[in-house]
């Protein structure tokens, strides 16, 4: 005959119960379960009371045992050995409880039907002398040196506007993210403004402040968002991480100056991300009100881009003005390029190359607008107009589509760039009917911001162990800041003459393994004959040097 401890728990009442928990526990449960009586007994005896804890301690063993019924105290008695008919049962029970060992709690282990815990002697590993600790937020040795770079300009060279240049994929906002955190850690109550040019990159930058303070901080700051639909109103007073939109910003500045300045005097830490587009009007705007009150602080304005040109030798000049000539950038002993060093540490992704090419009727197109055989495609200022063309042609879409299922077999991440929107839909959804329902979706500037970031974050998504090709087709909404180290290949549907444009492009799938990418990656361009055409990534980083000292 074996007794349950189960039965025997059930019986108690809510008082005896109670007293089987350790200290405090029960008003612990109390603040954050609403419960009835059957309901808390039960979750006791799920979750917390075993035959151990229940047997072990003298305090609930003697519970347990004053609750078995008088009349089956004899049996008990007797399953343990122990039973003197002359005596009362329960001050033999009592008497024998008294003085707990092991033989006498494998004896009680026996009789509840329960396994008696067996331990292994085990001796206590020593502590050893040395050993790494591994970083949760790191950086890499050329990441470190730019930081240092930048803080020189900053503090011994009084330099008030720095630019930040990085190969895209060699981690230029988990670099700018370590500034961040120094300038907040050192300055009470500090600002930093963050600055980009969409709401994607807006968000994407807002994960990743908080992701690397909550490694680096030292202290709870506020971050607020100054973009979309739920943008924060800011009042001038607040401190910590600003992440807002250029746009946005541009109206504060115009319908909010009050507030706006409030800011400005608070001397913040100005990030530009994408700073090569910041010859145009609202960046400029934004750049010098933000910047006009920054002199001789600490606060000063960071600019982050991979390509610090624009598409004319005038414009790449103005670039270099606006911010005073200043710019760290990567410079490798021994390497021509630092991509080259950056491929060769695997930091970046060696990529190859394969053109399509497309035969381009020129004489045709010509023909269409009225124009002389003298006319010269590559002096044209009609380049909308030849866009148009090439993206309607059927032909031309279909290698598109052709080159996209032969990447899919090789590639689990691949990014496509289309032409137009309407291109853009239009391969997707052949893709989608050749590979499969849900493979493919394009993303474009009329979706909603939720649903975009939707279709990014399920393109997002770690694949690495499962065999789902997932395909982004878009126009150049996600040609700067966009992170997905998986994607390994590109294919570049568009005619592009801006070699700024084609790195960006190019280096969606530049993420080396180092980098949580891989260590080769195709890029796959539609080539139209007759149209200038860019096939070097290494010339998109070092071709406007000149203009910086």
């Amino acid at each position: 005959m074996t007794f349950s401890l189960k039965e025997i728990v059930n019986r108690l009442d809510s008082h005896s119960l109670k007293t089987l928990l350790p200290k405090g526990v029960y008003e612990l449960i109390s603040l954050g379960m609403n419960y009835n009586e059957d309901a808390f007994r039960e979750r006791c005896i799920q979750r917390i009371f075993s035959a151990e804890n229940l047997l072990f301690n003298q305090t609930s063993l003697n519970v347990i045992l004053g609750n078995i019924k008088r009349k089956k105290i004899p049996d008990f008695l007797n399953e343990l050995g122990i039973f003197i008919p002359s005596k009362d049962p329960r001050d033999q029970l009592e008497a024998w409880a008294k003085n707990i060992d092991e033989q006498k709690l494998r004896a009680l282990f026996r009789v509840f039907g329960e396994k008696f815990p067996e331990y292994e002697e085990t001796q206590m590993e020593e502590r050893s002398n040395h050993g790494t600790v591994v970083p949760t937020y790191p950086l890499f040795p050329y990441q470190k040196n730019a930081i240092l770079k930048v803080l020189d300009k900053w503090y011994r060279k009084r330099a008030s506007r720095v630019l930040l240049h990085m190969p895209t994929g060699s981690g230029k906002t988990r670099t700018a993210m370590n500034i961040v955190s120094r300038f907040l850690n050192d300055h009470e109550n500090g600002l930093v403004i963050w600055l980009a040019d969409t709401e994607e990159l807006c968000l994407q930058a807002q994960d990743e402040f908080e992701k690397a303070w909550g490694i680096l901080g030292n202290s709870k700051v506020g971050f607020f968002s100054h973009f979309g639909a739920n943008k924060y109103n800011l009042t001038g007073s607040e401190t910590g991480f600003i992440c807002s939109t250029l746009q946005s910003a541009s109206k504060l500045i115009d319908k909010s100056p009050k507030v706006a300045n409030l800011l400005n005097l608070k001397k913040p830490l100005v990030i530009f991300d994408e700073a090569h587009k910041a010859t145009a009007n609202t960046y400029e705007k934004v750049l010098d009100y933000f910047g006009s009150n920054i002199i001789d602080s600490n606060s000063t304005v960071l600019g982050l881009t991979a390509t610090p040109g624009r598409a004319s030798q005038d414009e790449s000049e103005y670039l270099a003005k606006m911010f005073e000539q200043q710019i760290v950038t990567l410079d490798v002993p021994g390497y021509s390029s630092p991509i080259e060093y950056l491929m060769d540490q695997g930091y970046l992704a060696r990529p190859t190359f394969k053109t399509i090419p497309f035969d381009f009727n020129v004489n045709e197109w010509k023909k269409m607008y009225g124009l002389p055989d003298t006319y010269t495609l590559n002096k044209s200022k009609d380049g909308k107009r030849i866009e148009d063309f090439l993206n309607a042609d059927t032909d031309r879409t279909y290698k598109i589509c052709k080159a996209a299922i032969d990447l899919a077999k090789k590639h689990k991440r691949l990014m496509i760039f289309a032409g137009s929107i309407e291109q853009s839909r239009k391969i997707s959804c052949a893709l989608n009917f050749f590979l499969g329902k849900g493979r493919s979706y394009s993303v474009d500037c009329t979706l909603p911001a939720k649903e975009r970031q939707r279709i990014i974050e399920w393109y997002r998504a770690p694949g690495k162990n499962s065999d789902e090709v997932r395909i982004l087709c878009n126009v150049s909404l996600l040609t700067t800041g966009f992170d997905a180290p998986e994607t390994s290949a590109v294919l570049v549907g568009c005619h592009v003459n801006s070699l700024v444009l084609y790195s960006q492009m190019v280096g969606r799938a530049l993420r080396g393994p180092n980098a949580g990418g891989s260590r080769e990656a195709e890029i796959v361009r539609i080539v139209d004959n007759g149209l200038p055409e860019f096939m070097d990534v290494s010339r998109a980083f070092t071709n406007w040097d000149s203009n910086w000292r």
